[in-house]
């Protein structure tokens, strides 16, 4: 009978990026390949968008080859002002493709982010603060679906505007722990302490708002 090899084609140890005044350089390199054609490189400018091939032909792979292999490609059709993101396909002798882990670029910021999840799907989402009851400080987490400039604003009982928060330019992605949740030391825009109540936040990310409740128990 016929043997095929059904190892996978490709194991990447690095995916990189470095940023140009008006282009990207994508640069991955290899540990082992097998029976590799090459690779395909997609582009979108949003996580879970429309990806393109941005490239007009195959970049040649190693075939099988277990030695350190190095490739770039370099983007030159990109507006610095935007946010991009890229994966690799490799393709092997047989037609069988695989993709890389997506990779998340703001040129402008100089910003190169690893996607972990890159395939799943993502909602925009306000969750629950925590702790709640709280006091005096809290976090905020949130999903997006895409990237978008984020703020939340927090209001009192009454509907009083208390405390602005800036969050930026975000990739899509979650922000559930404390490292990317949004922060509220509990004070307002004049670094006062607020008293005892219940409060309202709202997110606004590009069009998505929503409104939650949250309580400061001193």
């Amino acid at each position: 009978g016929i043997t095929v090899d059904q190892s996978l084609p490709v194991e990447m140890v690095i995916f990189t990026a470095k940023i140009l005044e008006n282009a990207i350089i994508l640069k991955w390199q290899t540990a082992t390949e097998t029976n590799n054609l090459g690779f395909n490189i997609y582009r979108s400018q949003a996580q879970y968008g429309r990806y393109q091939k941005i490239n007009s032909k195959l970049i040649k792979g190693a075939g099988t080859n277990a030695m350190l292999c190095k490739y770039s490609f370099q983007d030159d059709d990109i507006d610095p002002s935007q946010v991009y993101f890229y994966y690799i396909e490799d393709i092997d002798f047989f037609g069988n493709t695989e993709k890389s882990q997506v990779i998340s670029i703001m040129p402008d910021k100089g910003i190169v982010i690893m996607i972990n999840e890159p395939w799943a799907s993502l909602e925009n989402k306000l969750l629950q603060n925590f702790p709640n009851p709280f006091n005096p400080e809290t976090w905020i987490p949130y999903e997006l679906s895409e990237p978008a400039e984020v703020e939340i604003r927090i209001f009192n009982y009454y509907g009083n505007l208390v405390k602005i928060l800036y969050l930026g330019k975000k990739f899509s992605g979650v922000y559930y722990d404390k490292n990317k949740s949004a922060y509220w030391d509990g004070k307002n825009e004049i670094k006062e302490s607020v008293a005892s109540g219940i409060y309202f936040y709202q997110i606004k990310a590009g069009k998505f708002t929503a409104f939650k409740k949250m309580i400061l128990l001193k």
